[in-house]
């Protein structure tokens, strides 16, 4: 029986990524940073869902928009 990630309480790396839509990398660049957390289960590298629901709220709290740039003016071809 297949089970979605979204219903597992840990997942593997893949997993992690594929429930952000991100790469492995980058996964493992928010280990390596601190912002997730995981455990070694044999030879697998497991992340709580939990901590990565936690982690894109803290990141959604922290979001704050660019302010939008004026749009340029057009481009006149004097010698047209």
């Amino acid at each position: 029986m297949k089970v979605n990630a979204g219903e597992m309480p840990v997942l593997s790396i893949d997993e992690a990524a594929s429930y952000i839509r991100a790469s492995r990398e980058h996964i493992y660049n928010l280990m390596r940073r601190g912002e997730l957390t995981s455990v070694r289960a044999g030879h697998r590298r497991l992340i709580r869902r939990a901590d990565i629901d936690r982690m894109l709220e803290r990141r959604a709290e922290q979001f704050e928009p660019r302010p939008r740039r004026e749009p340029r003016a057009a481009i006149v071809d004097i010698f047209a």
